[in-house]
This record gives structure tokens, sequence and C-alpha cells, in this order.
């Protein structure tokens, strides 16, 4: 029990982090026209509002999570696949971007992201002021001083096996 708050306490400060680089943080990105720019993921929030720790206890391991399109900030969207038509329109709105959701869509699926034109499909800069050693010290002195203050109890009986 102590080892997963320990490490939820150690997790959440970092998840709010990953939360706040989504809102935030301008992504570097590359136009059709091979021109650049620079902005932030945040459209509707749903993302960034996702991004939470995720504790199997049984296992006492621990997870950053968020919705799956994640991945298409992170690396960007390669071509391919039609992306859905629907959650265009919807970013569409959100950003207040003129043009057809659909015609959006093909050229996704034509030429990938601004993300992944930028970084073909390397790791975007979204996260670079992420610390994850951040509350690491403190994370450690939690379990040093619960692991000194079990062995000084007195209410620890330690046997042999």
């Amino acid at each position: 029990v102590f080892l997963n708050s320990a490490l939820e306490e150690y997790l959440n400060p970092l998840a709010a982090q990953y939360s706040e680089a989504l809102r935030s943080h301008p992504i570097k990105r590359k136009r059709l026209d091979g021109s650049g720019f620079e902005s932030p993921a945040f459209a509707t929030g749903r993302l960034a509002e996702s991004v939470r720790v995720d504790i199997d206890a049984a296992q006492s391991v621990a997870y950053i999570v968020a919705l799956y399109y994640v991945e298409f900030v992170v690396y960007g969207r390669r071509p391919g696949k039609l992306p859905p038509v629907d959650r265009i329109r919807d970013w569409t709105i959100a950003k207040n971007i003129p043009g057809n959701p659909f015609a959006i869509s093909k050229a996704i699926a034509e030429s990938g992201t601004s993300i992944f034109r930028e970084f073909q499909g390397a790791a975007s800069n979204v996260f670079e002021n992420v610390d994850p050693n951040a509350g690491f010290s403190d994370l450690r002195a939690s379990v040093f001083n619960f692991a000194k203050n079990a062995l000084f109890s007195k209410n620890i009986n330690l046997t042999r096996t």
C-alpha cells in the first residue's frame, strides 16, 4: 500500500507536467509548402485532461496514461489511412480552422500531419520541458523513511524462514 501511494505521490506531479505541456507547449510543425510554424496541441482540452496516473496495485506498477491520440501529438500521423472525418471536424471547430473536414482528412492521409512532416516519425518537442526526475528525490526519501520506520518499529517482528 505504501509503495503504491509513494508512486502516486511521485507520478501525479509528473502527469501534471505532461498535461500542462499538452495545453501550452508550442510544437514545431511543417506546412505542406515546407514553411515552419509552432503551436500547442491544445484544442478541446480532452487530451490534456485525460493524462492521469494508473496504478496496478497487485503488481505495484504505475503508468502515466492518456487518450490514444497522444501518439499523434508526439509522433504525428504518417500518410496512409484517412483519419476519422468527425474527429477532424471537431478539431477544426475547436481550433476555429476554416475548411472542409473531409478535405483536411484527405490531405492528412496523403501527406501526414504537420507534426509528422516536421519530425518524420521521431518524437516531437512537446514534452521537452518535462522533467522526469522532478520529485524523484522526494520519492526516494519517502521510501527510505518508510523502511527506516518499519525496521525500528516495535510492531514489526522479524523472523527467519
